[in-house]
């Protein structure tokens, strides 16, 4: 059975190989996580809302003005733009890239998700952060 995006809630951990995105509620919203690494200093790291209509997921990211741009929610998976906004550079060192980011729900916990780290140990999806 595939579950109905549009009666799914979002909130969880999710993965692909070396790919992290952490969604957890917030006050108003939710806050989303995403920790792309490819090694030798090559990844992405960046938190910031996340607000849904649909399948579509609105992302800015804090730490990069500019850095927002939908993704889509496919129930048990999130997909980022094949092209992302140049501010989302910023967060990515090397020749990293958010684009075309494609994970899996791992787990629908909230501490769970909200214990997702970047490199720099930082936490992505802090409850309450």
């Amino acid at each position: 059975m595939i579950a109905d995006p549009a009666n799914t809630d979002m909130t969880g951990l999710y993965a692909r190989d070396t790919d992290r995105v952490c969604v957890v509620p917030d006050r108003l919203n939710y806050r989303i996580g995403a920790f792309v690494d490819y090694g030798d200093q090559q990844n992405c790291s960046g938190s910031g809302t996340v607000t849904r209509v649909g399948e579509a997921l609105h992302i800015t990211f804090a730490g990069a003005p500019g850095c927002d741009f939908d993704a889509r929610f496919e129930g048990d998976r999130i997909v980022f733009p094949g092209r992302m906004p140049q501010a989302c550079e910023k967060l990515c060192g090397r020749r990293a890239s958010f684009a075309a980011l494609d994970v899996r729900r791992l787990s629908d916990s909230v501490s769970e998700a909200s214990t997702l780290r970047d490199s720099k140990r930082k936490l992505l999806c802090a409850i309450g952060g």
